[in-house]
């Protein structure tokens, strides 16, 4: 089992330098380092904090790590299999208020991507603001799985016998996709040596399987919306954007559903940093500023500070929270839980019911709202 990555710890990353913008973001941030003017990809030996300060700042650190045979997820991540199997049983014993539908399925393995839809009447369209809860768009990121899987366990537990749950359920549309990224969360969790796999397996070589040195597609970054914008065209980053937008079917699947269902409200969880990540437009949007205050002060912080920080999105990629505001008007955020990637075992169920609190917060608010014609 890997240990907690804490504030102290040394990681070696990896930057790729494409514009002068970045060379000089590098050079604000390692002022002594000699090689940046000619240099395309540099690896530095930094901190945590200076790691996500480099993503806020726009770049995109890649974490550069040496696996060894020890043990490195947890048996309490869940396994692709083991998702199925609560979905499934969560389906049969709660009928009345859960419905599973197949949106679509994985690039290379054609793994089916499952929304959950929970409500009063789920096999009806209601006239009832729709919510959306998504994870696992990062196969590195196995604990957005586990606060989506909680949160769907928690309103099904407690429908009955909570009345705030029950007003959630009677007055919204909640929908949940737990996994994205069903090949890339199969293959992290079944393969301790790809902990740090990003993207989905994407066969960009055509050669029939799966080569890690070309293969797979960010999906975080296929997206349309600012999608050809400084985009790193070498399949081989962790950040590659595909060929095109929405070339990925998981991204399609998530496009279509947003576009059939119009939610009012999406919460997209990624790890790790403890920060909400906010779309922005000019002039700036007060109300998506206020809503991520709103959300962020319902999640403590594990590290100093009291509660999770917000922070603006970087807008030159084609992330899905980006096009969910700016291409459909939907109130789109990431939630960056916890300060690991992968934490100890001990610490999964602390930061995942710490999480699900961003989810609740959504639940309270908009239910109470007035109904939004379909």
């Amino acid at each position: 089992m890997i240990e907690k990555y804490s504030k102290e710890d040394k990681i070696r990353i990896g930057i790729t330098i494409k514009t002068e913008e970045q060379q000089n973001l590098v050079r604000r941030f390692f002022p002594n380092e000699k090689n940046i003017d000619k240099a395309t990809y540099l690896e530095f030996t930094t901190g945590w904090n200076e790691f996500f300060a480099l993503q806020q700042a726009g770049l995109e650190p890649e974490l550069v790590i040496e696996v060894n045979k020890q043990e490195l997820i947890d048996t309490q991540f869940h396994t692709l299999q083991q998702v199925d199997s609560i979905l499934n049983a969560h389906e049969k014993q709660y009928s009345s208020i859960i419905n599973i539908q197949r949106i679509g399925e994985s690039a290379f393995y054609k793994l089916p991507i499952r929304a959950i839809k929970i409500s009063d009447f789920p096999l009806q369209d209601e006239d009832e603001p729709s919510v959306l809860f998504t994870a696992a768009h990062h196969a590195n990121e196995p604990l957005s799985v586990e606060i989506c899987l909680y949160i769907i366990d928690y309103l099904c537990q407690n429908y009955q016998i909570d009345p705030k749950v029950k007003h959630w359920v009677d007055n919204l549309e909640i929908w949940i996709v737990p996994v994205i990224n069903p090949d890339g969360h199969q293959l992290v969790i079944n393969d301790q040596s790809r902990i740090i796999w990003r993207k989905n397996l994407r066969d960009n070589n055509n050669n029939g399987k799966f080569t890690p040195e070309i293969d797979g597609v960010d999906l975080n970054r296929n997206y349309d919306y600012n999608w050809g914008i400084n985009r790193d065209q070498f399949p081989h980053s962790s950040f590659y954007p595909g060929p095109f937008p929405f070339s990925e079917p998981e991204t399609q699947a998530i496009r279509n559903l947003a576009e059939r269902e119009r939610f009012v409200v999406h919460l997209d969880f990624h790890s790790a940093g403890e920060v909400i990540l906010y779309p922005f437009s000019n002039p700036q949007d007060k109300k998506v500023i206020a809503t991520a205050k709103e959300i962020a002060r319902n999640i403590k912080k594990r590290s100093e500070g009291d509660y999770y920080s917000i922070v603006p999105m970087n807008d030159r990629v084609g992330q899905c929270s980006l096009w969910m505001y700016n291409e459909l008007g939907v109130l789109s955020f990431i939630v960056e839980a916890g300060d690991s990637y992968v934490p100890a075992g001990d610490e999964i169920d602390l930061i995942v019911k710490e999480n699900a609190n961003a989810a609740f917060w959504i639940l309270e608010h908009y239910s109470s709202t007035t109904k939004t014609p379909r």
